[in-house]
Order: structure tokens, then sequence, then C-alpha cells
């Protein structure tokens, strides 16, 4: 009898012990947490970098996806809820206190209300006049986090990839070219036929003025 009860007791001890060891020793779950590179950068691990090429803007892509994409977007659309929603459950507030936010871990920085600007897209950039005011404010501003940690050649190779997603292919931009690369969005200049056309009708209702004031005075 007294074998019976203690084997009950212990059956029932492991009964009670095993959800407890299993609640504190979870099965791991897969992440997507950024990937630390030397010098702070972050990249997102489940994402393929692009491939290096021969081109002044080639070269601005790689460096965008290691030092620029993490904050303003895999497509440039800035720090948005859809690109944070990419990220582990636990990573995207990137403004709370553990994170980027009042209270960051001392090797971080300060990111507030989740912003970083949109780079890419309609009504992008337009603050700036032309390429060499883009470049002089990225290479004196940015990283946020270390502003002038690059290079000059290396951020005159971030304007080029940012004028290559705005459509305008240069070969190579620097100061010798960059004032001459506009950023404002194009004007609606007419073609020279809407506006022959334009100046005739004027000059025709003009004429029509004309005869019909002489036959009233007729």
């Amino acid at each position: 009898m007294l074998t019976r009860i203690f084997v009950l007791i212990l059956v029932g001890a492991f009964l009670f012990c095993a959800p407890v060891a299993h609640a504190q020793n979870p099965t791991p779950r897969p992440t997507r947490l950024p990937t630390p590179l030397p010098g702070g950068g972050m990249f997102p691990a489940w994402m393929t970098p692009p491939a290096p090429g021969n081109t002044q803007a080639d070269a601005g892509a790689v460096l965008y996806y290691y030092r620029c994409m993490a904050c303003h977007g895999d497509k440039g659309q800035g720090l948005s809820t859809e690109w944070r929603a990419q990220w582990d459950v636990e990573h995207q507030d990137c403004a709370r206190s553990t994170c980027h936010g009042a209270r960051h871990p001392p090797e971080g920085f300060t990111l507030p209300k989740n912003f970083a600007p949109a780079l890419v897209g309609a009504n992008t950039l337009t603050r700036y006049e032309n390429a060499q005011a883009l470049f002089d404010f990225v290479s004196t501003r940015m990283p946020y986090q270390s502003p002038g940690a690059l290079t000059q050649q290396e951020y005159w190779q971030l304007v080029a990839f940012l004028l290559r997603e705005h459509g305008v292919s240069v070969r190579t931009v620097d100061e010798t070219n960059a004032r001459a690369i506009s950023l404002q969005p194009a004007r609606n200049v007419q073609s020279p036929f809407f506006l022959a056309l334009g100046a005739a009708s004027a000059l025709g209702v003009l004429v029509s003025l004309v005869i019909f004031r002489h036959i009233k005075k007729i």
C-alpha cells in the first residue's frame, strides 16, 4: 500500500513540474532581428544585399543597404509602419525606452516618434535645390547616429544612388556637376505648338471685337 502511494506521489510531482519546466524553457521561435555590423550598422538578416556593380550608383546602393535602409526603408519609404512590421515584433517600436527612446542602451541613440523620412517617391528630396545641396546635407548630418562617418566618395555614391532612384541618370556626380542636377519637380511648360495656338486664338478674338465695333458704328 505504501509503495502504491509513493508511486502516485512521484507521478503527480512529475506531472506538476513538467509544464513549469516547459514554460521556463520554451521552444525558441525564429526571429528576424537585424544583424549588427562593424561600426554599428544594421541590416535585416532575411534580406539579400544588392549585387556590387561597376557604377557610382551601384556602389551607393550597397552603402544604402548597410548604412541607411534600417531607418529609411528597403524602398526608401522611410521608417513607416509597413516597413517596421517586417521586423521581429519585439523590435517594431523603435521609439520605446529600451530601444531608441529616451532610455536607450549606452551604445544606442534616440530616434523619437519612430520617424525617419522617405527618400524615394513623390515629393521626396524636393527640399534640396540640387544634388549639391543633397550632398551637403547627407555628408554633414548622416548617418543620424554618426554624422560624417563616411568618406566624401561614399557620400557621393549615396547621392548617385538616390538620383537614380529618382529617375536621374548620370554616369558620375561630384562637385563639378552637382549644382546643375536639379531635384525640383519639372515645371509644366507648354509646347510651342500650344503657345502658338493660344496666341492665334487671342488674336482672332481681338480681330473679331474690332470688326464687331466697326459694324456697330455703321
